[in-house]
């Protein structure tokens, strides 16, 4: 969701969303709410949908990685 939004988490907040969840005895977390959003609700839509977002977020990657 970052190459959409442009927008990354740091480091830190992802490294220590991992033993919060290992506290509340979550087998996985998805930090951030817009990669919650996506890790929950992309399963549950059309796959033609999905397919034109998975383009959307991997032309944003390649074109960030021309930059730098």
């Amino acid at each position: 969701m970052a190459a959409v939004t442009g927008r990354f988490d740091s480091p830190g907040a992802v490294v220590r969303a991992g033993p919060r969840a290992l506290d509340t005895d979550r087998s996985y977390v998805t930090p951030g709410l817009s990669n919650f959003a996506g890790a929950h609700l992309v399963p549950r839509r059309p796959r033609g949908l999905v397919a034109a977002i998975a383009e959307r977020v991997t032309r944003g990657v390649r074109d960030a990685a021309r930059v730098a």
